[in-house]
C-alpha cells in the first residue's frame, strides 16, 4: 500500500444528495470544512460522486428514443456523462468557496477494467494519478462508477456502482474506512419506504450486507462490500443534516459495515421474468448472511414484508421515523432537455 504522507478521507455522495443545484454548494461547504486551513495541514479528501438523482434513467430514455437497440458500449459512454457533470459541478462549487479542488473522470482515476460493457469488473488499480492530484489539491472529486479498459474506452461498473469506486479508491490508497453518504442515515432492518417500523442497524457484517444487496436491497453495491472485506475497508453509511448552530451540514454515522453483527432483515425486490411478467421477491436475511426467499404477487409484496418484519423485529423497540418519499432532481434532465422546451417559459431553470 502506498504511503502518501497525507491523512486521506474517502467519501462518496449518492445522487440523492444532489436534488437541487444548491446541494452542490452545501456539500462543498462540508468538504471545505474538512480541509480547512485551520485544520491539519496534511489532510486531504477524495470525494466520489454519483449523477444527480434521476439522471441515469432520463439519459437512457433519451438514448433509446434515438436507437431502441442501444448498444451496450454506447450506453456506457452516455451514462458516464451523468457522473462527469456531477463531479464538475461539485468541483465548481468548491472553487467558488476558495477550496483547491480538481475533478477526475474515467482514464484519470487509476481504475482499469476488463472491458465488459455496462457491467465491467475492476482488474487493476493504480494510485499514482490520485496521489499526483492530492499533492496539488486539497479535495479531489472523482466521477463514480466508471473505469477504462486496455484500449482506453470508458466502461461503467454497473448501476449504482459509485460505492464500488469509493471503496476501490480507499483500498488502493491504503485507507481503512470509506464514508458513504445518502439521504438515508444508514442500513435498516427493512426498506423504511415499505416498512415504516424498520429500525436502523448501528452495525452490520460484510456478509449480511452483501446478502441483502444480492436480494435486491438498495443499500450498497454488492461488489463494493466484497472488495471492502477483501481489503479491510470499513464502510460507514452516513447522512448529512443541517447543524443546530449555523445550519451548516454535519455528518452522523448511522451504520458501520464491517465485522459487527446486525439483526435479521427483510428485503423486498420487484423483478421481471419473461414470460411470467412482473413479480415480487421477499427475502429474510439472517445475521450470518443466509437468505430465505419467497415469490409473491406484487400486490401482496408490501403487506407480506410488513408481516414478516413484525415477527422478526422486537416490537418493543421504537421504530425509526423515516418516511421521507424518494425524490428525483428537477435538474436531472439537464443533458436531455430540448431547446424548445427549455426556452418556452422564459429563462431555463
Amino acid at each position: 500500500m502506498p504511503d502518501s504522507g497525507y491523512d486521506i478521507t474517502v467519501v462518496k455522495f449518492g445522487g440523492s444528495c444532489f436534488i437541487d443545484l444548491d446541494d452542490y454548494t452545501a456539500v462543498a461547504g462540508y468538504l471545505a470544512g474538512l480541509v480547512s486551513p485551520d485544520g491539519p495541514p496534511r489532510r486531504r479528501v477524495v470525494a466520489v460522486v454519483s449523477a444527480m438523482s434521476g439522471t441515469t434513467g432520463r439519459l437512457l430514455e433519451a438514448a433509446r428514443s434515438l436507437d431502441p437497440e442501444l448498444r451496450a458500449s454506447a450506453q456506457d459512454h452516455i451514462l458516464a456523462t451523468g457522473e462527469m457533470v456531477s463531479a464538475s459541478f461539485l468541483r465548481v462549487a468548491l472553487d467558488a468557496q476558495g477550496c483547491a479542488a480538481i475533478d477526475l473522470w474515467a482514464g484519470q482515476n487509476g481504475l482499469g477494467s476488463d472491458g465488459q460493457a455496462t457491467r465491467a469488473k475492476i482488474i487493476s488499480m493504480d494510485p499514482r494519478p490520485l496521489l499526483d492530484a492530492l499533492r496539488e489539491h486539497r479535495v479531489v472529486v472523482v466521477a463514480g462508477g466508471q473505469a477504462t479498459d486496455a484500449t482506453g474506452r470508458v466502461t461503467m461498473l454497473g448501476r449504482n456502482s459509485s460505492d464500488l469506486t469509493a471503496v476501490a479508491i480507499a483500498a488502493m490508497l491504503g485507507v481503512d474506512r470509506c464514508e458513504i453518504f445518502s439521504d438515508v442515515p444508514g442500513v435498516f432492518t427493512a426498506d423504511p419506504h415499505v416498512v415504516p417500523a424498520a429500525q436502523l442497524m448501528p452495525e452490520l457484517s460484510y456478509r449480511q450486507c452483501a446478502a441483502m444487496s444480492l436480494a435486491g436491497a438498495k443499500v450498497l453495491h454488492h461488489d463494493s462490500v466484497r472488495m471492502a472485506e477483501a481489503h479491510g475497508v470499513r464502510i460507514e453509511c452516513r447522512a448529512l443534516t443541517p447543524g443546530e448552530i449555523d445550519g451548516a451540514l454535519v455528518a452522523a454515522t448511522g451504520t458501520v459495515v464491517g465485522t459487527g453483527s446486525g439483526r435479521a432483515a427483510v428485503v423486498t425486490d420487484r423483478r421481471r421474468l419473461d414470460p411470467i411478467g412482473e413479480y415480487g421477491l421477499v427475502s429474510v436475511i439472517d445475521t450470518e448472511g443466509r437468505a430465505r426467499s419467497s415469490v409473491v404477487g406484487l400486490a401482496e409484496l408490501d403487506s407480506v414484508a410488513n408481516a414478516l418484519h413484525a415477527r422478526l423485529v422486537d416490537s418493543a423497540l421504537p421504530a425509526t421515523e423515516f418516511v421521507r418519499p424518494k425524490r428525483r432532481s428537477n435538474h436531472s434532465d439537464l443533458l436531455t432537455r430540448s431547446g424548445a422546451s427549455e426556452h418556452a417559459g422564459g429563462d431555463p431553470a
